[in-house]
């Protein structure tokens, strides 16, 4: 099984006892104080995230966004401990999102297993424009039932000596749509500049190249 998966699994069906226990030990007071700085945190993060910018690799945001799941179910279990009655309906909409959670995390056992492939990268490309370094990530996903495969491809720019990258383009093809050769050992991806504007470039060693403009 992927690292993707048990991350999965342990997010949706391992956290909310987790979390319960957790909150058994936890100080009210000291929960008060702490919650304040780490919610900023996690609040500071889906914003970058949401605008590009991430940190390196596959599995570290991944990773926060799984923390920010457990640290919701221990803000939930820690809202039983505190005594105000205005914390009535986070209770009962705290305890429904993490039921849904652990429904779609019984279900996602199965389910997954393939949908999985849209959050591991098989094959990472990494290339220069400009002295400058940038990563792009594929995604394949596809079944034996269906007639195409699909492919994503995550471009980032990467800097030498930050553990972060900004994300310029995705992109999504299907194999049956073009004429690319994806799977080709020789297949190549690139930029190039057209006037003002910069372009994406992935081809193959038979002459077939698909161009898209990103920023």
């Amino acid at each position: 099984m992927s690292t993707m998966y048990y991350i999965y699994l342990l997010t949706f069906l391992g956290y909310p006892f987790i979390g319960f226990q957790i909150s058994r030990f936890l100080n009210v007071d000291f929960f008060k104080k702490g919650f304040k700085i780490l919610f900023l945190l996690f609040v500071v993060h889906n914003l970058l995230f949401s605008f590009g910018c991430s940190i390196k690799g596959d599995y570290p945001d991944y990773v926060i966004f799984s923390i920010e799941y457990l640290f919701t179910c221990i803000s939930i279990s820690m809202l039983y401990k505190i005594k105000i009655n205005k914390t009535g309906l986070l209770k009962v909409l705290g305890t429904v999102l993490i039921g849904i959670g652990f429904i779609q995390g019984l279900i996602g056992i199965l389910l997954f297993i393939v949908i999985v492939q849209d959050f591991e990268a098989d094959k990472i490309y990494k290339f220069k424009h400009n002295d400058i370094l940038y990563q792009t990530r594929r995604y394949r996903s596809g079944f034996v039932t269906q007639m195409d495969t699909k492919y994503r491809f995550e471009t980032y720019k990467n800097f030498d000596l930050l553990p972060i990258e900004i994300k310029i383009d995705d992109t999504k093809l299907f194999d049956t749509k073009c004429k690319v050769k994806f799977e080709d050992k020789q297949f190549k991806i690139d930029i190039i500049e057209v006037g003002n504007k910069k372009e994406l470039k992935l081809f193959s060693p038979d002459g077939q190249s698909y161009y898209k403009t990103i920023n």
